[in-house]
Parts: structure tokens; sequence; C-alpha cells
């Protein structure tokens, strides 16, 4: 078996891409556990993955910070395929940090002179005010301001409990358990193609 994640190291919110193969190509009805556990060995993340029937790959992607496992340090991926009598298993670590709430602002000014000399009064209001006014044969200098700000905060995701992730746990590993004893023992319990 073979395991990788697409890069070493994440932070806030980045997809996690986990992926590998299992060699020779195994059956059908059979699946690859692949769990996440924190340096503290607390499941931040766990998923059954069906490989390719023609060539073994397999591939999932986990998206960090939906529990209180994810916390700061390196991260270990073990991947566990069984089926057939067989079975294969393997490891590989990434190091995760949580992303602090980030802000951005920026603002922009600008400065207008006029000068007219009708008799005309104009005055104009929308989300930047712009005013002009004349006297007549007098000289008026008008000025406009317009000023902007944005603010950007990320909120962290959602938590998803720990205890939930364990019963998911057991139901997949019971799940393989059923699906190996299955496919190994034919009719009348006769040993299996």
């Amino acid at each position: 078996m073979t395991l990788q994640t697409d890069a070493p190291s994440y932070s806030g919110v980045q997809p996690i891409v986990i992926t590998g193969t299992v060699s020779p190509v195994p059956g059908a009805n059979t699946a690859v556990i692949i769990t996440v556990k924190n340096s503290a060995g607390g499941v931040a993340d766990i998923a059954e993955v069906v490989p390719s029937l023609t060539v073994g790959s397999f591939s999932y992607t986990s998206y960090p910070g939906g529990n209180q496992a994810w916390t700061s340090g390196t991260f270990t991926v073990n991947a566990t395929w069984g089926g057939g009598g067989a079975a294969a298993s393997q490891v590989v670590t990434f190091t995760y940090s949580p992303a602090a709430s980030s802000t951005t602002s920026s603002s922009t000014s600008s400065r207008t002179t006029s000068s007219t000399t009708t008799s005309t009064t104009t005055s104009t209001t929308t989300s930047t005010t712009t005013s002009s006014s004349t006297t007549p044969l007098a000289r008026t200098n008008s000025t406009t301001s317009t000023s902007s700000s944005t603010t950007t905060t990320t909120a962290p995701a959602p938590e998803f409990p720990s205890s939930a992730l364990a019963v998911v746990a057991l139901v997949a590993v019971a799940t393989v358990a059923a699906l190996s004893r299955r496919f190994a023992l034919g009719p009348a319990g006769s040993v299996g193609r």
C-alpha cells in the first residue's frame, strides 16, 4: 500500500487531499479506512474509501476545523485495508495550524476643485456627497471627498463532536469485518472464490 498527502503542511480550512494505492488490485466490496489523528491521539477525521477496481488507487479530501481535535501540531494519517484474507496499512504525517482571524482594510480619498461663473445652483446626493454652488460673477471653489473602508473577518468552521466520529469509526470497522468474512467464506461455510 502507498499513502501520501498533497502537501507537507496546511493551515486554516485548506483541504487536505489524501491519496494512495493498494496492490495487487483489491476485489469488489473492500474499503480503505482512513483515520486522521492529532499529536495527542485525538481523532480529527475518519472515512471509508473504496479503491478503484482497475488500478487500486484511492483518494479522500479532509476538510480541517470541524471539531476540537484540529489543533496546531503534527497530524498522523493511517490508512488500513483488509479483504480476502489479506491486510495492508500505511502511515503518513503532516503539520497543521488553525488560521487566526484576519482583517484587511483599505481606504481611498480624492479631492476635486472646480470653479464656475454662472448663476445656477446644483446639488447631488449619492453614497458620496457632491455639492457645488456659484454666485453671479463670483468664483467659488468646491471640494469633493470620497472615502471607503472594507473589513473582512474569517470565522472558524463549526465544531463536530468527536464522539460522533468514534461511532462512525466503529460502524465502518464492523462493516469491513462483516464484508471480509462474508467474501472469505462461500455458501455453507466453504472457502470463497
